[in-house]
């Protein structure tokens, strides 16, 4: 199965590589800078994800059993006992204990990731649009 998936992913980028040179008519060096990129915002949005179902967790009065951003893997296993581990994996997860009751406090938690992307995505384009090279950054 991971095959299968790198298989796709790798299908994926050339295909998206190949519209952006023909559509658009970028060179190798912009081609080469497009894909760096694209794997530096995924890494950023993968971190900004779990860490926001973290803190919407944590508002919640969650408490934190796993977190895995990328290969990172930090694991709770007391109140003052942590593990910090290397896991082969790509993906993220943040796995948290809810709050003792009947009425479980949900919304703030999963929308805590998806609230994260949006502000690391309304930051990027702030960023773009008060940089005034950025027009140019893709006519190497």
């Amino acid at each position: 199965m991971k095959g299968i998936k790198n298989v796709l992913l790798l299908l994926c980028i050339t295909a998206s590589l190949f519209i952006l040179s023909t559509a658009i008519g970028l060179s190798l060096t912009s081609l080469a800078l497009a894909s760096v990129l694209l794997m530096v915002a995924s890494a950023v949005h993968l971190a900004a994800h779990e860490l926001g179902h973290l803190i919407g967790g944590w508002i919640s009065g969650y408490r934190l059993v796993s977190l895995q951003i990328g290969p990172i893997h930090l694991q709770v296993k007391s109140k003052h006992k942590r593990a910090l581990s290397l896991q082969n994996t790509r993906g993220g997860q943040c796995v948290m204990l809810p709050p003792q009751g009947d009425a479980v406090p949900f919304l703030a938690y999963h929308l805590g990731g998806v609230c994260a992307n949006a502000l690391v995505s309304a930051a990027g384009i702030l960023q773009l649009s008060l940089c005034a090279a950025w027009p140019t950054l893709f006519s190497v």
